[in-house]
């Protein structure tokens, strides 16, 4: 997942340039300021940084760039708690915050 946030006057063309370059090379479009990709080959992830690092500044200053990568190589199971039958109940028995004694005034 990449998200990337101008500040001031930008270039939309420049910047739809860019989503435009990175969606030829296999990313998705997700919003107006998010782009992911799903692969098994990190050459598409590392291509789309190679496009970054070349035109990032282009559309104007950069006010925000994360990128985010996870679940490289397979599926993985969530270590114990995936094993714990009861976690879904557990979890849902939970209060809100908000249902806490004490909390804001509650």
């Amino acid at each position: 997942m990449l998200t990337l946030d101008y500040s001031g006057e930008t270039n939309s063309n420049a910047r739809n340039y860019l989503l435009s370059a990175l969606e030829h090379a296999g990313w998705r479009y997700a919003e107006t300021s998010a782009m992911y990709v799903e692969c098994t080959d990190m050459r598409r992830v590392l291509l789309g940084l190679e496009m970054l690092a070349r035109y990032l500044d282009k559309p104007g200053q950069v006010s925000a760039c994360t990128v985010t990568i996870q679940l490289v190589g397979p599926e993985r199971n969530a270590p114990g708690a995936m094993s714990s039958s009861d976690a879904y109940e557990a979890v849902m028995g939970c209060p809100l915050p908000s249902e806490q004694e004490g909390e804001h005034g509650g």
